[in-house]
């Protein structure tokens, strides 16, 4: 069992399973509901109004730095940074002086629960996922699914996800770093955010938990 079709075309580049594949993918949770204090959390952690968020271990592939460059030559907007460090000994303090971004426009919180979660990510301008590779990217659905848009890299199982709903960039081909950039000076256009948030509900509703255990009892009865 795999998580997307991306990840079993892979696979098979390197493994033959002829058609024992079977893709069963993952669903935000049914916790990560927007509490009613979500102004009072946002406040205690020092959240701009104004900000993007990244949802993700700190590891080399997640495009991390990128996002921060591109970042820095966009003006009035902020990262949310949520999620442990991973992984090659990445740090926050690090990538912002790499990338060349005001360290002030830089918020890192570290992992968050679920209504933590739900509270800050509802409020992000959008989620941007710029990773190299996923294996699924949960993020993106539990972005649409609290009303955010999402722009995400061109990796193979992001653009699966999403689904169409979301904004695709090329964050590492040539000029990728302003074409990210170019994506995100593009959230000001409040039609393109009414367009993305009506798809990406429409999006997340295709994914539950009910729905991957019963792709798994079906595989389970096919194998008995």
């Amino acid at each position: 069992m795999v998580s997307t079709a991306a990840v079993a075309e892979r696979l098979s580049d390197f493994l033959s399973f002829g058609d024992r594949i079977r893709i069963i993918g993952g669903a935000p949770s049914t916790d990560l509901v927007i509490p009613s204090d979500s102004p009072a959390r946002r406040a205690a952690r020092g959240i701009p109004d104004n900000f993007v968020a990244f949802v993700g271990t700190l590891e080399p592939r997640k495009g991390l730095e990128q996002l921060m460059t591109a970042l820095a030559t966009v003006d009035n907007l902020s990262l949310v940074v949520i999620g442990p460090r991973g992984w090659g000994g990445l740090d926050v303090p690090t990538l912002v002086e790499q990338s060349g971004i005001a360290p002030s426009r830089v918020h890192a919180l570290g992992r968050l629960d679920d209504a933590d979660l739900a509270a800050v990510l509802s409020a992000a301008r959008a989620l941007v996922v710029p990773s190299i590779d996923e294996g699924f990217g949960l993020p993106v659905l539990e972005a649409m699914s609290l009303g955010v848009p999402v722009i995400h890299s061109t990796a193979a199982a992001l653009v699966e996800v999403a689904g169409g709903a979301a904004l695709p960039v090329n964050v590492h081909g040539p000029g990728g770093t302003m074409a990210l950039a170019e994506a995100l000076t593009g959230l000001s256009d409040d039609e393109l955010r009414r367009d993305l948030i009506l798809r990406g509900h429409a999006q997340s509703a295709l994914f539950s938990w009910d729905a991957s255990a019963a792709k798994l009892a079906a595989i389970i009865d096919e194998l008995s």
